[in-house]
């Protein structure tokens, strides 16, 4: 069982991942953030995620933030699973390494595309 995405303009690796409703959710795989999702408040309140409160995150520039965490479901590899979100002023959405336990993440950028393979 495979996810499959590829690169954009600037890039970044993007995935799609299918939401319960069947809509996909466009997100770029940052293995620099060791959370499981980072999104936009549209899309938090779009994909019906609930408020769990607020964790103390540490940014790429080391400065520490208050980010208001969520709790919602995703398609992950045939089942709906429940995971952690937190909310980003960014347009962007990201797909953090927490969620990377469990499949192997494979990228060719000549070939532009990116896949996460459940092991």
């Amino acid at each position: 069982m495979k996810l499959e995405g590829a690169f954009d303009e600037n890039r970044s690796p993007r995935l799609l991942i299918p939401m319960p409703s069947g809509e996909p959710l466009h997100l770029v795989v940052d293995t620099g953030f060791n959370g499981e999702l980072c999104l936009p408040h549209a899309l938090l309140k779009r994909y019906g995620f609930r408020r769990r409160g607020t964790r103390l995150v540490e940014l790429a520039d080391g400065s520490r933030v208050a980010s208001t965490l969520y709790e919602g479901e995703i398609f992950w590899f045939g089942r709906n699973q429940i995971v952690a979100a937190l909310a980003t002023r960014s347009p962007e959405g990201l797909l953090g390494t927490e969620m990377l336990h469990g499949v192997r993440l494979e990228m060719d950028l000549d070939e532009n595309w990116v896949r996460l393979i459940k092991k």
